[in-house]
């Protein structure tokens, strides 16, 4: 953790420490890093993190969400090193009262798709490993 010059967490970092420890009393929810980030995750996936460089909140969002988000100068897209990641969204410090909001649906969308995508790869995985126990039909 960053701290200002009178030995404190700078405010972005605060806001999202006391974000996260109200997050945290959710089943499923844990606190992690991503990218040496620290990071939300539900049921081991990450929905949210805290850009150090920017004081920004990053959510995972639906791809669409975001680009939305950014026309309506929102936020902003998350590219460390140049590399653009669709389905983050960067919520400056500044907007941090609508972190809480964009919280809520970062982690609703990725435990839906937690549930959705990979159920349906372990069931596409299940189904493939059963039909080459079975051998290919004639």
């Amino acid at each position: 953790m960053s701290e200002r010059a009178g030995g404190g967490p700078t405010t972005s970092e605060a806001l999202f420490e006391g974000h996260a420890a109200r997050w945290q009393k959710r089943t499923g929810v844990s606190l992690g890093t991503m990218m040496g980030l620290p990071c939300l995750r539900v049921e081991g996936q990450f929905f949210a993190s805290l850009d150090r460089q920017t004081g920004g909140l990053l959510v995972k969002l639906p791809a669409m969400r975001v680009e939305s988000e950014i026309a309506k100068e929102k936020g902003e897209a998350f590219a460390p090193n140049g590399r653009m990641f669709r389905e983050w969204l960067r919520v400056p410090q500044e907007g941090s009262r609508s972190w809480a909001a964009y919280l809520r649906e970062a982690h609703h969308f990725v435990s839906e798709a937690d549930g959705s995508r990979i159920g349906r790869s372990r069931a596409s995985r299940s189904e493939t490993s059963r039909s080459s126990k079975r051998g290919s039909p004639t």
